[in-house]
C-alpha cells in the first residue's frame, strides 16, 4: 500500500494510524518506508474479523506531500495521521474556572493559539516548560 500525506507546517514527528485486518492466529510483519528513507519493521497483531489500527510514529517532512509505502504485512485500509501526543506534561488549569489550557484538535500549526476547555486530560491539554 502507498499513501501520501501532508506534515503541518512546524510538525516534523507525526502518527499515522494504519488501519488493518489481520485474521491469521500471529502477528504479520510488513515494512514501513518513509520519503525513501530506510526502511523499518512493523508488526500487525492479530484482529480477527474485525479492522484494528497499527500507531507508528514517523518524522515527515514538514509543510510538504510525504509518501509513506507499506509492502508485506495484511491488506491495508485507511491511513489517518495526526500528532504525536504528549507523553508527559502537567495541566495547566484556572483556579476560577477549573478548566485548561487547550490546543484546539491537537493541532501543532505554527501560531496556533491555546484556549480555555474543560479538563479532560489529553495530550493537547499537558504542558511542560522548557
Amino acid at each position: 500500500m502507498a499513501a501520501s500525506m501532508t506534515a503541518p507546517r512546524g510538525a516534523a514527528a507525526q502518527r499515522p494510524g494504519l488501519a488493518c485486518t489481520n485474521t491469521s492466529s500471529t502477528a504479520v510483519t510488513g515494512t514501513l518506508q518513509v520519503n525513501g528513507q530506510t526502511a523499518t519493521t512493523v508488526s500487525f497483531p492479530p484482529t480477527g474479523s474485525t479492522r484494528g489500527t497499527v500507531s507508528v510514529q514517523v518524522h515527515v517532512t514538514k509543510g510538504s506531500t510525504n509518501s509513506l509505502t507499506v509492502t508485506g504485512g495484511p491488506a491495508l485500509g485507511t491511513l489517518t495521521v495526526g500528532p504525536v501526543p504528549a507523553a508527559d506534561g502537567t495541566l495547566l488549569a484556572g483556579k476560577q474556572s477549573g478548566r485548561c489550557a487547550d490546543i484546539h484538535d491537537n493541532t501543532v500549526t505554527d501560531g496556533t493559539q491555546a484556549e480555555l476547555w474543560d479538563c479532560d486530560g489529553g495530550g493537547n491539554q499537558k504542558w511542560s516548560g522548557t
